[in-house]
């Protein structure tokens, strides 16, 4: 596909990620409006030219997690930086190399997550709210750091995962298994009930989502730093950011002006601004870096 006039692309083709087959499943909590978007490949120099990030989306698991995903780093010599946006979630991540699996997640701002090759790793990057749910720690307690799966699950087994003989289906299968065993019966809270009137744009401040809840201020705020493990204000902005993403990539025809409004954003300057600030390029190098990688292409 060839970029049309001001780096835009032919309205006619929708995204698909470059190593899946298309997008996620609508799923009942959150259909419209967020899907997190991870874009290591398109935001990581390094990363791109000796990694690759897969997402997975086996069926089942559409109220507790996003996907199942794995990266794979070859025999680089050196550092490959991997670029987390942060998106709210709390992933259980499986280290293939060091044979270590753990709960992390970051808040606020894109991490830089140095791998050095050749390197494995696969994981479940968990709905907000999930994490909290289903192990009954604050997910605060989780953000910008690590917790051992071992400390949660004592029990529970992963074996499959780890084994070099596995073939990739069954590692992804057996994550799947493992998290929609766990979650079977999982009733969402009150917040996270609310949640997808975030995620379509009808809760947009915080006083809103206290009204609709019933909550005060403080007390949702609390809510907030509990199951999902940022403040209302912070989860507002890595929804628009995600928004504006994922808006960037399935309608390139639209102006910076019409994602920018669509997204959520004060105004195009701001919409701009943020895309830079989480991406480190402009929201036309995105997506320029989205048509010559191949991360756009037509729906099948």
């Amino acid at each position: 596909m060839a970029p049309g006039p001001a780096g835009q692309l032919d309205g006619s083709h929708a995204i698909r990620h470059r190593h899946s087959p298309r997008l996620p499943p609508a799923a009942s909590l959150g259909r419209v409006s967020f899907v997190p978007v991870q874009l290591p490949e398109l935001i990581g120099e390094s990363f791109a030219s000796q990694s690759t990030y897969r997402e997975f989306h086996p069926p089942g698991l559409d109220d507790l997690a996003f996907c199942v995903w794995d990266i794979k780093v070859g025999d680089t010599g050196g550092p490959v930086i991997n670029k987390i946006l942060p998106d709210g979630c709390v992933d259980l991540v499986c280290d293939l190399t060091a044979g270590t699996a753990d709960f992390a997640a970051f808040s606020k701002a894109t991490e830089d997550f140095e791998m050095t090759g050749p390197a494995a790793q696969t994981g479940v990057r968990m709905r907000p709210g999930v994490f909290h749910g289903l192990y009954g720690l604050p997910a605060s307690q989780v953000m910008d750091t690590t917790i051992p799966f071992a400390d949660l699950e004592p029990h529970a087994t992963l074996a499959p995962v780890f084994d070099p003989a596995t073939p990739t289906p069954i590692k992804t299968q057996t994550l799947a298994a493992y998290l929609a065993a766990k979650g079977a019966g999982f009733t969402p809270s009150p917040l996270m009930r609310a949640l997808p009137g975030i995620y379509d744009g009808t809760l947009t401040r915080v006083d809103d989502i206290a009204s609709h809840l019933g909550y005060g201020v403080r007390q949702v705020s609390r809510r907030f730093l509990d199951e999902i493990g940022v403040s209302p204000r912070v989860f507002l902005n890595i929804v628009r950011l995600h928004r504006a993403l994922r808006l960037l990539a399935d309608d390139p025809t639209n102006t910076l002006a019409e994602l920018a409004a669509e997204a959520g954003f004060f105004d195009q300057a701001h919409f701009v601004h943020q895309i830079k600030r989480y991406t480190g390029v402009s929201p036309l190098e995105l997506l320029r870096r989205m048509t010559a990688t191949g991360f756009l292409s037509p729906e099948a």
